[in-house]
């Protein structure tokens, strides 16, 4: 009985210091991205990017363990779909993503949607009509904005990622791409600024958010409000009121 007292007394004055510790064991979720730097990419077999250390801040302060998976854009929406991957970053919210993936209510990054061509191919584009007489590129299953609906994707050659895309630009092989403004800044920043490639239409403006796989039930939900809070209260900190990298 004496032993008892004696263990029960020595368990609250060691409880402040376990509670400060933290928890002895984090839940894990895994978080996929496609290679988009730089927001999200790898160097070395390493996660890194600005989305990348939002996500790793977010899950520290909330005693979760991100585990980061590199899948092409295609795939990891199958990946999150079926629920062998948890959850997917840097993504835009459409009504056919939402039916098997909670978003996060608040956005963490921002950027353009425009068409950039090389300024000495002589390709003139002022309009959407425009793009019917030209051969342009894009990413496959990538959202380009209201405005790009489905009968003009068709028109476009598909091409599988961002560096392949700008890659072709500059080799002449598209007279124009449909891009967006981080991943042209990261492929093509140098001939941007020498004024070799230009934007010559904007078509949209997207906010891109991390959502959870609706295999997780209501937990996913719950993860999405989470990380929802705590990376704004994040980028409130940094003074990143208007997100950009």
């Amino acid at each position: 009985m004496q032993m008892r007292v004696v263990s029960f007394w020595l368990l609250l004055l060691l409880l402040p210091l376990i509670l400060r510790a933290g928890p002895v064991w984090a839940e894990t979720i895994s978080f996929g991205y496609d290679e988009y730097p730089p927001l999200s990419y790898t160097v070395d077999g390493e996660a890194r990017g600005r989305t990348i250390s939002l996500i790793r801040e977010a899950s520290k302060r909330l005693g979760i363990e991100p585990v980061f998976v590199s899948q092409p854009f295609i795939r990891l929406l199958v990946s999150v779909k079926e629920g062998s991957v948890d959850s997917m970053v840097d993504l835009y919210e459409t009504p056919e993503r939402s039916k098997f993936l909670f978003f996060a209510a608040r956005s963490a990054t921002s950027e353009d949607v425009s068409v950039y061509v090389r300024s000495r191919s002589g390709v003139r584009i002022s309009g959407l009509e425009d793009l019917a007489r030209h051969k342009i590129g894009a990413v496959r299953g990538y959202y380009y904005g209201k405005l790009v609906d489905r009968k003009m994707m068709s028109r476009f050659r598909m091409v599988k990622d961002c560096k392949v895309l700008y890659s072709m630009l500059l080799e002449g092989r598209f007279d124009a791409v449909v891009g967006n403004s981080l991943a042209a800044e990261h492929y093509v920043g140098d001939e941007i600024a020498r004024g070799e490639v230009v934007s010559v239409l904007k078509l949209a403006r997207l906010e891109y958010h991390v959502a959870f796989s609706h295999t997780l039930g209501s937990r996913g939900r719950r993860l999405a409000d989470l990380y929802a809070e705590e990376i704004w209260r994040i980028l409130m900190e940094r003074g990143e009121l208007n997100p950009a990298p």
